[in-house]
């Protein structure tokens, strides 16, 4: 598989794994912006407030547990916070090994 088709198939597993979660009519993934060691960010539009927006895909897998309850606590607080400085935050869910923000 060449390096195009494997980035084209990792957008597609990705907006499989919105749909599978609901949200496959809410979020269209057209880019990798990213990679780290834990997560992906993938650049998306907003399907029903036309904008465009990050998502951030982390591997559990790749988490200690100590980690994967860091994370949940990170993105609790990242939902609760209000800051002109910083983007929003829209949501937050998990599906198999994966968190998605």
């Amino acid at each position: 598989m060449t390096k195009q088709e494997k980035h084209f198939k990792g957008l597609q597993d990705m907006n499989k794994m919105l749909f599978k979660a609901g949200l496959g009519d809410k979020y269209q993934v057209f880019g990798v912006i990213g990679r780290g060691g834990f997560a992906i960010a993938y650049k998306a539009q907003d399907l029903q407030a036309n904008e465009v927006c990050v998502i951030k895909k982390m591997d559990l897998q790749k988490f200690r547990v100590y980690d994967q309850q860091n994370c949940l606590g990170e993105a609790q607080r990242l939902k609760q916070l209000k800051n002109k400085t910083l983007s929003d935050f829209g949501m937050f869910f998990s599906m198999g090994h994966n968190y998605a923000l």
